[in-house]
């Protein structure tokens, strides 16, 4: 649970570093098709770039870096996500007394996606049920299955599906299926899809719903350009749009006709300066950001300084050290440096597991030594001083 709930905080991080930018740049522009696209790379990228990790942009080394996963260790937060350990000759060491803060939210966190997942499920059998539900007849036409309705409810689609009142099929059929067309060409159900499964990661984060929101739009606005491209009357179809702007009733994973952004839908119908191709050239913020966000995940490929110890000082050991095969859950065998017993690991003179000690000397110069006890154990004692390169005096 909580690997999973540090994905969901990671991938959160890439969205909002994404979209922010994308609302204050692009999002009044006209070139609907490529918003789209960056609204959809911006779901994609926060669902790929948590699990991305690129050893040389780690900003790991970092002082103020080190400092903060501190402070998250201290929380509870599994900064590394190290296998458990076994201790030669030694029992395991025992579990924490109660819960920590971020198993509490771990705990949280899955009763609320489990709930969103309900509700979605709930929402796919409702629409499916209002596909065929009262239809009076039915109707293929290029590939597109029409449901004609006998109640008064509001035209929408989904994947190649789309349901009409007898009503609006008989006044405004026309332009309507155009519209819905428009969706169904454009592979919009899938967008939604899309957005769906990075809502249920998300659920607890307000910026996926506003996202939503600008997905919706961007939809409509290219549904509606696509019915002004077939040559229908844009002053007709914007009057028929304020008219059904008022009905009701819609369904959450359906492409509705009457999608309430009738405002910025006729001004974008009517504005005569489109925007010029070379604003695009604003998505390019894309790269920086991403370069950002793989560097605040990605986990240095270095040797720690207490395996490095232990190579060096009880170097006999073949192959791995003894650390890397305790950290693997591997006994230790027998080596020619005689560690028959269990190993105690010191910093500073004080005891500490393998991934404290791993957590306690990062970015420190390091002085040790190995001695061997009577009983066989082994200690391995490790003196910390900051490196003068880091933290300089001011002369």
């Amino acid at each position: 649970m909580a690997s999973l709930l540090l994905y969901s905080l990671k991938s959160a991080f890439v969205l909002v570093l994404l979209y922010v930018p994308y609302q204050l740049m692009l999002r009044r522009e006209s070139f609907f098709r490529f918003n789209r696209a960056m609204l959809l790379s911006i779901l994609l990228l926060s669902l790929l770039l948590p699990m991305c990790n690129i050893s040389w942009l780690s900003l790991d080394r970092q002082p103020v870096v080190h400092a903060a996963q501190i402070q998250l260790v201290e929380l509870g937060v599994p900064v590394r996500m190290l296998p458990e350990m076994e201790f030669i000759g030694e029992a395991r060491p025992a579990a924490a007394e109660g819960v920590s803060l971020f198993a509490l939210l771990s705990t949280i966190y899955i009763i609320g996606m489990v709930f969103v997942l309900v509700k979605r499920l709930c929402q796919v059998w409702r629409l499916s049920r209002g596909v065929r539900l009262g239809t009076l007849w039915r109707q293929d036409e290029d590939g597109v299955h029409i449901f004609c309705h006998a109640d008064d409810v509001s035209p929408f689609s989904w994947a190649r599906n789309i349901v009409i009142s007898q009503a609006d099929y008989e006044q405004n059929g026309h332009e309507i299926l155009l519209h819905e067309k428009g969706h169904i060409r454009a592979h919009h159900s899938w967008d939604v899809l899309l957005l769906t499964f990075v809502e249920l990661v998300q659920w607890w984060n307000p910026l996926v719903y506003m996202l939503g929101i600008s997905l919706r739009d961007v939809h409509e606005y290219e549904a509606d350009n696509y019915v002004l491209s077939q040559g229908v009357s844009a002053t007709g179809y914007q009057m028929l749009v304020i008219k059904k702007a008022v009905g009701s009733g819609s369904y959450a994973f359906a492409n509705n006709f009457n999608h309430s952004l009738t405002k910025k839908r006729i001004t974008m119908m009517c504005r005569k300066n489109k925007s010029k191709a070379w604003m695009r050239a604003r998505a390019l913020y894309v790269i920086p950001a991403a370069a950002l966000a793989l560097s605040a995940f990605a986990t240095p490929k270095i040797v720690s300084p207490v395996e490095d110890a232990v190579n060096n000082l009880a170097g006999k050991v073949t192959e791995k050290s003894a650390i890397s095969r305790i950290s693997e859950g591997k006994k230790v065998g027998r080596p020619p440096v005689n560690l028959t017993g269990p190993m105690r690991i010191y910093v500073d003179g004080k005891e500490m597991t393998p991934q404290e000690a791993i957590m306690a000397v990062r970015g420190k110069k390091i002085k040790n030594g190995l001695s061997t006890n009577s009983d066989g154990s082994v200690n391995l004692s490790i003196n910390t001083e900051v490196p003068d390169s880091i933290y300089q005096r001011p002369k």
